[in-house]
């Protein structure tokens, strides 16, 4: 799709855009299909169970949290009976209705694009992210230092996979929980692997949380029921059921925090920057000039020709601009 000559490789910005698919919205049906798991899943798969093997050799703590079942969870889905590849995209401020994503990725040197990657619409931007960044590094030999990405890629374990690929993420940060118990007075002492909260009581580790809908691992900690029924502050804490407080770290955190630490950075602002010209630029030139707004073509297979003919002529335009 491109040649040596016209990219860099050491920075690239990422983000998706829809295609509208040629399936009928009144042809449908609803369907189970099993979730697979997450490109990272494997990894927090093997960080939870370090964690949980040292737990359990503590014979004074008592098991607890929901285990993750072995088999893969599945969940309904309303597929089109005209083209069953293709996905119903629900999200906020997008058009309702079936539609491919192509997953992009840029060289921010002259903006040639090195991977299209098609999906049904109803699959997370970062699901494939750090996949698709190793099949560059692999394939292509691409010195990947440095991705910039919206806020839809912000997860924990996709920042600890780009720290296993040698990679820097400059991902716009959401305010997660950590940030929210921050604000309230919750500090994390990584020494001592507890909170502290502002009335000075610890919080332990108490055990590992398994979330089926997000296919997430989490570290709980909690206060002692003595300490929060003279607490003060209880009542602002947690509701009146409650007789503790429960914190929620999720595993990785620590890499998600230095990506934090990057977004106050020039370079950030400049990668942030060269994301909204390259990507959405870019997605308005094919989608104007290059029929990237909807494809005729069914199933995934053909999806993907129709947006790497399109991703093909603008590089082309843009590799003679180059010379």
């Amino acid at each position: 799709m491109y040649n040596e000559r016209y990219r860099d490789g050491r920075v690239v910005v990422v983000d998706s855009t829809h295609i509208k698919a040629n399936a009928s919205t009144y042809k449908t049906e609803k369907v189970v299909i099993e979730k697979k798991p997450l490109e990272y899943f494997e990894e927090l798969e093997q960080e939870a169970r370090r964690i949980e093997s040292g737990h359990d050799d503590d014979p004074n703590k008592k098991k607890r949290g929901r285990k993750r079942k072995e088999e893969l969870p599945e969940k309904e889905v309303t597929q089109s009976k005209t083209d069953r590849e293709a996905g119903l995209l629900n999200r906020e401020n997008k058009p309702k209705g079936f539609y491919y994503l192509a997953h992009t990725t840029i060289d921010v040197n002259h903006g040639i694009i090195t991977d299209v990657h098609v999906t049904p619409a109803n699959m997370n931007d970062h699901e494939p992210f750090t996949a698709r960044l190793r099949e560059q590094k692999d394939k292509f030999q691409l010195q990947i230092q440095k991705v910039g990405a919206d806020k839809g890629y912000d997860r924990s374990a996709v920042h600890h996979a780009l720290e296993k690929l040698e990679i820097e993420g400059y991902i716009t940060p959401i305010d997660s929980d950590e940030a929210h118990m921050q604000k309230m007075g919750f500090i994390y002492s990584k020494k001592h692997d507890t909170y502290k909260c502002p009335e000075g009581r610890s919080l332990h580790f108490s055990h590992i949380s398994w979330r089926t809908e997000r296919q997430t691992y989490s570290k709980v900690y909690t206060s002692q029921s003595k300490d929060c029924k003279v607490c003060p502050l209880r009542s602002n804490c947690f509701g009146k059921t409650g007789t503790r407080k429960t914190i929620q770290r999720p595993l990785f955190q620590e890499a998600k925090e230095r990506n934090v630490a990057r977004s106050k950075t020039s370079i950030y602002k400049r990668i942030q920057e060269a994301r909204r010209v390259w990507c959405e630029g870019s997605f308005g030139t094919m989608k104007r000039c290059h029929n990237l707004t909807q494809t005729y073509k069914k199933g995934i297979r053909n999806a993907t020709e129709h947006c790497l003919f399109s991703a093909l002529a603008l590089n082309i335009k843009r590799m003679i601009r180059a010379v």
